[in-house]
């Protein structure tokens, strides 16, 4: 089964998700027999972060695109106060390295972190601050996160 595209008929209910697992079980238990690690004992908490991931995996977005990230960056007008290269004076060094290994949700928490101060900046300098769709986060979080 492709949970990536199977994953609506997980979002239903934590027993419709249990008794899914319960008919598949032999076949599952009988294939990782044969692997070397065995079959794991799972502990309740393992059980729930399963459902927790079977249950939200519907709501997981399609990747972004670096290229229209990169279009973004500069079309949201955030190179006005955020540059990829190192300058001085009021543009601020946006260092994607620092980023690397940051999971997607913590970079979004980052940006809603950093919310108040593109707020206060865009007043001052008579900015709107730009709206942004899922597939513009998306895209942007992508283009914040590709290897440089």
């Amino acid at each position: 089964m492709d949970l990536g595209k199977d994953a609506q008929a997980f979002r239903t209910s934590l027993t419709e998700i249990a008794s899914s697992m319960w008919n598949k079980g032999p076949t599952i238990l009988a294939k990782m027999a044969q692997e070397q690690s065995g079959i794991p004992k799972l502990t309740s908490k393992e059980m729930a972060d399963l459902f927790a991931y079977l249950y939200f995996l519907p709501f997981a977005d399609e990747p972004g695109s670096v290229t229209n990230g990169k279009i973004l960056f500069s079309e949201m007008r955030c190179a006005e106060c955020h540059r990829q290269e190192r300058t001085r004076g009021k543009l601020l060094y946006i260092d994607r390295f620092k980023y690397r290994g940051t999971s997607k949700t913590d970079l979004v928490a980052s940006l809603w972190n950093h919310n108040l101060e593109i707020m206060n900046a865009s007043e001052e300098e008579q900015i709107r601050q730009p709206l942004m769709g899922k597939r513009e986060i998306a895209d942007l979080v992508e283009f914040i996160l590709a290897p440089q």
